[in-house]
Order: structure tokens, then C-alpha cells, then sequence
């Protein structure tokens, strides 16, 4: 990722040639900033983070802002970042965030209503929903309302025993559901029960939350 193709040499030379790397294509970028994302960061060693530290600061010195995303499991990444030193949790876990899958019927619905609401691009005042089915929206359809059919389809393709649906299954159903009724756009048009059902087959939510369960008997959240 920072264009090298061995990590060989002395550390010093080593994280000297990284804070070059980024301090470029940060000016570059015009805004001073370096976004650094890892993931399995429940694998980091205390030495790799204060081989991150010195970058941190070396950075700084450069009026360069780092900013890091750690993505980890638990339990795992909560007893590792326990064991860093102030110094480093100071400057990599300031706040701290629990992800979850999506678990309410409350869930389903904001993230409906966010794609009616997302603009289609930068600046445009079009939203998805406005894009793919002007006629339907201009009727006053909108995704959120679809949400108790498309809640119902969760529910009895997982038959009532996951806590949580993958967020990542449940987005491939919606864009599967809207690829497939996109040419439908019409002032009455309403997407059905029979089309959120195949969306969520489709989205293989059945296999995934039967994976993350590995069998135990679980109770789902969701109620229509």
C-alpha cells in the first residue's frame, strides 16, 4: 500500500521512508490529512503500534494529521488495546465504537430511509431513491415504507433464530431487490412481498446468519 516493494532495512530507515511516503501524498492530496484503516487489528503487537506511534509523531512534526481506524473482534481487540501503554491508547483509542449487525426493525428502516435521502452524486439534490424510480417517487413512493415487507422476508428466511442480520447480506438484498424492479418505475408501482423475499434469498441472509450462528438457538430482535 505505500508503493514498496520489501520492508528490509534498519527500522529508522524504514519508518523514516514511510513518513516521507505520507507526508507527499498527504500535501498532495491537499488537505494534510493521512486516513490509516486496519484491519484484524486485534493482531497488532505492542511494537507495531510504537512503530505507528513514531510515524504518528514524526507526521505531526510535519504538520501532518494521522488519523487511524482500527477494526478488531471482540473480545480479543478490547484485551489487546488494554495492554498498550497511555502513550500510544492516548493517540489510537480515543474513542472507542461496538459495531453490530443489524438487530431492530428500527434498523431496517433508517437504513431505507438514508438511501431516500443520500444524494445520487456530489451536489445533485437527486436522491437514489429519486434516481432509479422518478415516476414511483414522485407518487411518494419511498424505500422506508417497504420496510415491513422486506422485514417480514428477513424473518422467515432466518426463521426467528439469528440476534443479528450482516449488514453486508442486507445490503446485497436491497440492491438486488432494486435491480430487479428498477424498470417497473410507474406512479403505482409497490415492490411486494414475493420481490423481498427472492432479494433475501438472493442476499444468501439464511447462510450467513446460519455461519455466524454455528447452530445455537438464538432469538431474533426484529419485529414487523
Amino acid at each position: 500500500g505505500l508503493g514498496y516493494d520489501s520492508a528490509i532495512g534498519e527500522t529508522g530507515d524504514l519508518r523514516q521512508r514511510v513518513t516521507n511516503y505520507l507526508s507527499d501524498a498527504a500535501r498532495q492530496s491537499g488537505t494534510s490529512t493521512v486516513i490509516l484503516m486496519v484491519d484484524e487489528a486485534q493482531e497488532l503487537r505492542e511494537l507495531d503500534m510504537q512503530f505507528l506511534k513514531d510515524i504518528f509523531n514524526a507526521l505531526h512534526n510535519e504538520r501532518v494529521r494521522l488519523v487511524s481506524l482500527l477494526f478488531g473482534e471482540a473480545p480479543k481487540f478490547y484485551n489487546v488495546a488494554a495492554s498498550w501503554p497511555e502513550c500510544i491508547d492516548a493517540r489510537f483509542a480515543q474513542h472507542k465504537c461496538s459495531l453490530r449487525g443489524l438487530n431492530k426493525h428500527e434498523d431496517i428502516v433508517r437504513v431505507l430511509r438514508e438511501i431516500d435521502s443520500a444524494p445520487f452524486s456530489i451536489g445533485s439534490d437527486d436522491t437514489w431513491t429519486s434516481t432509479l424510480f422518478p415516476a414511483a417517487y414522485a407518487a411518494g413512493f419511498r424505500l422506508e415504507n417497504e420496510a415491513p415487507s422486506f422485514v417480514n422476508a428477513l424473518a422467515k428466511a432466518t426463521r426467528g433464530k439469528s440476534l443479528a442480520l450482516p449488514t453486508a447480506n442486507v445490503f446485497a438484498a436491497i440492491k438486488a431487490c432494486v435491480h430487479a424492479q428498477w424498470e417497473r418505475d410507474a406512479a403505482d408501482m409497490a415492490i411486494g412481498d414475493d420481490a423481498w423475499r427472492q432479494a433475501v434469498a438472493w442476499g444468501r441472509i439464511a447462510k450467513a446468519v446460519a455461519s455466524l450462528s454455528r447452530g445455537e438457538p438464538r432469538i431474533w430482535q426484529i419485529t414487523a
